[in-house]
């Protein structure tokens, strides 16, 4: 697309923007990518470019993030949304997540759209989650004509922050739910076109050829090669580019955020809100702020070199709220700081007594407290990545809690403001060669509720590293440090803190397979909580963020009421969770309607941990005037002590008749989880 075919772009709804839709975008190996462009509705340029590089359909499921583009092309940007090869309208097959290819691709789609003539030569690359992920990914490769990124909701280790596992431990719910979405969706056809004859055959051999991600996910249960090869973890300088990391404290990958503010040697910008896994102007807890103006200001920075003063890093203090599912927003203030971690920030030690307290002191005495893998602990705990309802918060620990070791602190003489990654330092021994710690710290008020404030996990087998495997010995003592995760709360003096171990998290973990957990010694300096306490207030300054604008609609949407449940079985002596969705979504000035339908559950044996049991089925309607394609996807996992048996079906149909059907089963061995 040159200067010339600047008048192919029409005008959009929107007013003030010009739109190019299905642009070809060549590949070194042929293959062509689509894109849509989002232009300045006057001129010629040249204009700086930001794109978005996803697997998720530009065209009509993620309509709703239309927005963006939409608002930086009104504000004199350029917005650029690609789909990933294989998916959407783009041509190729899609292999894995993040593969060499989308990669290289990514790679490709820079140096095309820096070298139109009504493009300036300057080009970031922004997302949220898998747009963040490859966004990283791809700067680590430094190509030349990547200005900036922004990488909202990303990670920069994809084995120990991400839905597959954490800790060294299988995900449940995230490894089910998330795969199963992407079954149906990979499926999908692209946007039909009247002039292609072979848009049927290109669905059908799409179909045919890409085996589901979640097989190879589970061939490989340790932080290996293929987990290593793109995480950025392995080595920061990679990235030369300026970054503007974006997280939030109620989302999966808020310890990645503060990682990369800490150990990028880039030029790097951090913002952390008290939100969830969706955009700072939509989480459905809040305080929600201004996004837009966040991403005119950094790109104007970094693709127009206009001046800026924004402070390094702004981060939310929460301050102490009840435990609820689903708050709309979460009382605190906004701080900036010059660096991450914030100074005054010092790590204060917390000592488990044999009497079952915490205490700043250690306390004479020795004793073993035996911790179960009860997977009824885990049922009053947030989701592990939570958009919106019904994924959610935590809910009062109690009930969590009485399945539990449990050890409580005094009340508070003064408040505290835990602000970082608190880690838990324990001895443990166990019976059984495989066994999960887990640790929870919530604030108990004065009434008895407990709020969460973090949690960690870690796969005792995993102890020396997640690379690795050292089983457990019965009789042997090992010293281990569970990580937690990254967190910023203040409780008030008078308040208690309470610590509690468990050897299950369910849902958010697959069980281990055996109903003995770790044995942990308390008394002295063997089980050590370690907090990091922000002291001095004084040395952050307060600042304001302002209320979110109104961004241009882009999609009327229609939504069920979600349903969420949880099953005690007594006759069956098992633990479950129902959760179910229903979306519709009409995108604007397209003739189009999309319906999202997604059901999942989960069952874990009380007596028999090793047998647990998820089901999920995902179903992708589009209506066009042409006709109505739909994708079924059917996922069943079932463990036993030993294997991991994983079952997907896929059908697809075009105005009711079959154009393909799939099924692949394979039984994997479980590798100490």
């Amino acid at each position: 697309m040159g200067m010339s075919d600047l008048d192919l772009a029409a005008p959009s709804p929107w007013s003030g923007v010009r739109l190019a839709r299905h642009v070809p975008i060549p590949m070194r190996d042929g293959t062509r990518l689509r894109a849509d462009l989002y232009l300045p509705a006057e001129g010629a340029g040249p204009w700086p470019v930001v794109v978005e590089y996803l697997p998720y359909r530009k065209d009509d499921l993620t309509a709703p993030r239309w927005n963006v583009p939409i608002a930086l092309a009104q504000h004199g940007i350029v917005g650029v949304r690609v789909d990933v090869r294989g998916t959407g309208s783009s041509g190729g097959i899609t292999r894995d997540e993040y593969s060499e290819e989308e990669l290289q691709d990514g790679e490709d789609v820079l140096a095309w759209l820096a070298a139109q003539p009504w493009c300036s030569g300057r080009v970031g690359l922004w997302g949220t989650s898998y747009g963040a992920f490859n966004a990283l990914q791809i700067a680590m490769r430094r190509p030349p004509h990547l200005a900036a990124i922004v990488a909202h909701a990303g990670s920069d280790d994809r084995y120990a922050t991400d839905v597959h596992y954490w800790g060294g431990c299988l995900q449940a719910m995230e490894f089910l739910s998330y795969p199963l979405w992407m079954v149906a969706l990979n499926a999908l056809p692209p946007d039909p076109e009247p002039d292609d004859a072979q848009w049927l055959e290109t669905w059908r051999q799409r179909i045919e050829q890409v085996e589901p991600w979640l097989f190879l996910w589970l061939r490989h249960q340790r932080q290996d090669d293929y987990w290593l090869q793109n995480s950025l973890a392995t080595d920061y300088k990679k990235i030369i580019c300026p970054v503007f990391v974006v997280g939030a404290w109620h989302d999966g990958y808020t310890d990645a955020a503060l990682r990369m503010l800490d150990r990028l040697s880039a030029p790097v910008r951090g913002l952390i809100g008290p939100w969830t896994h969706e955009r700072p102007d939509a989480s459905p807890v809040g305080p929600r702020i201004d996004f837009l103006s966040e991403l005119l200001t950094w790109w104007r920075r970094w693709l127009l070199n206009q001046p800026d003063d924004t402070a390094p890093i702004r981060f939310y203090l929460q301050e102490a709220y009840r435990p609820q599912r689903y708050p709309s927003a979460i009382p605190g203030h906004w701080y900036a700081v010059e660096r991450w971690p914030p100074p005054g920030v010092h790590m204060t030690s917390w000592f488990a007594t044999t009497e079952g307290k915490l205490a700043l002191s250690p306390a004479s005495g020795d004793t073993w407290r035996t911790v179960a893998n009860d997977v009824r602990v885990g049922l009053s705990g947030p989701s592990w990545c939570p958009t919106a309802p019904p994924d959610h918060l935590a809910a009062d620990q109690r009930l969590d809690d009485l399945f539990a070791v449990t050890f409580d602190s005094d009340p508070l003489p003064e408040a505290l403001t835990i602000l970082g990654f608190p880690e838990l330092c324990a001895v443990v021994t166990a019976e059984v060669p495989v066994a999960f710690l887990c640790v929870r710290l919530s604030h108990l008020w004065e009434d008895g509720q407990a709020t969460l404030i973090t949690r960690g996990v870690l796969n005792l087998t995993r102890r020396q590293g997640l690379q690795r495997v050292q089983p457990l010995r019965p009789g042997e003592l090992a010293r281990v440090r569970v990580p937690l995760k990254a967190c910023c709360y203040r409780i008030p003096a008078g308040h208690r803190l309470r610590l509690a171990l468990s050897g299950a998290d369910f849902p958010t973990l697959w069980p281990a397979p055996y109903r003995q957990g770790p044995c942990v010694r308390a008394g002295g300096k063997a089980l050590e909580l370690r907090l990091p306490l922000l002291r001095d207030h004084g040395l952050l300054r307060s600042v304001t963020l302002p209320d979110p604008q109104p961004l241009p609609m882009t999609a009327v949407t229609w939504s069920s009421p979600p349903h969420f449940e949880h099953n005690f079985d007594p006759l069956g002596g098992r633990v479950g969770i129902r959760r179910s969705t229903e979306e519709v979504i009409r995108p604007i000035g397209r003739e189009s309607l999309v319906t999202d339908l997604s059901t999942v559950e989960l069952w874990a044996d009380l007596d028999r941990p090793s047998r647990c049991q998820a089901h999920g089925q995902q179903v992708y309607r589009i209506e066009w005037p042409v006709g109505v394609a739909e994708t079924r996807a059917n996922v069943s996992m079932e463990s036993t002590s030993q294997h991991f048996h994983l079952t997907v079906e896929l059908v697809a149909t075009w105005n009711g008749h079959p154009v393909a059907e799939r099924r692949w089963a394979e039984s994997i061995a479980r590798d100490a989880l």
